[in-house]
């Protein structure tokens, strides 16, 4: 995802929350972790979204 092409309001909550990974994206061995260290935001893993 292009943080900079996102709508505003998304870019905001993405900045204050971080992202989401589910389904097959968390299954992807250290994902995350690359996720994080190139955009600097925070990650988390679901096996379900809420």
């Amino acid at each position: 995802m292009d943080v900079h092409r996102s709508h505003e309001r998304h870019s905001a909550d993405i900045y204050d929350r971080g992202v989401c990974l589910c389904g097959g994206g968390a299954l992807v061995r250290n994902f995350d972790q690359r996720i994080r260290s190139e955009t600097r935001l925070p990650v988390q893993l679901r096996a379900r979204l809420r």
